[in-house]
């Protein structure tokens, strides 16, 4: 679609970040009536050259169109829905959204065996999109809980012979 905007282009805007959210929540809208769905969850985030606006849409594989100010895909929207919630405010700091989104990575990273402690996190402005190096998330394995508990606590002790 942004191939056929700038081929188009005759002087006029390129199309907002909400015109190609669109396309891709009636894509995937028309690609599930047909039962054959495009199994991925879509995030667009942009801001709008024209007036400015500051847009942040998901689409699934269903064509469902959510647009809020944070959005949540996969096993995070499970566990770190919550986190996001208590944290979120309107005029949250870049610093305040970064320690945020760490906090909901090291929970994602304590409950997943397959995670890697390693992210990268991406900031979309209006002066363009900033893709910041990769960090190592800080996590403890030491806690007693780790070393003393199995889950034998929730099942009879078996006899050993």
């Amino acid at each position: 679609m942004q191939e056929r905007d700038e081929i188009a282009n005759d002087g006029a805007c390129f199309l907002s970040p909400r015109d190609y959210y669109n396309f891709i929540h009636n894509h995937n809208y028309r690609r599930r009536l047909k039962m054959d769905p495009l199994w991925c969850t879509t995030i667009v985030a942009g801001v709008s050259k024209a007036s400015g606006d500051i847009f942040l849409g998901m689409s699934d594989l269903y064509g469902t169109h959510v647009e809020a100010p944070f959005l949540l895909t996969g096993l995070s929207a499970h566990y770190c829905q919550v986190l996001m919630q208590n944290a979120w405010k309107e005029n949250m700091t870049e610093a305040e959204a970064r320690s945020t989104i760490e906090d909901c990575m090291r929970v994602m990273f304590y409950r997943d065996k397959k995670a890697l402690d390693n992210i990268q996190i991406s900031t979309v402005t209006a002066a363009g999109v900033t893709m910041h190096d990769p960090i190592k998330i800080d996590s403890q394995w030491s806690l007693d809980w780790y070393k003393n508990m199995t889950n034998e606590k929730f099942r009879p002790i078996r006899v050993r012979i």
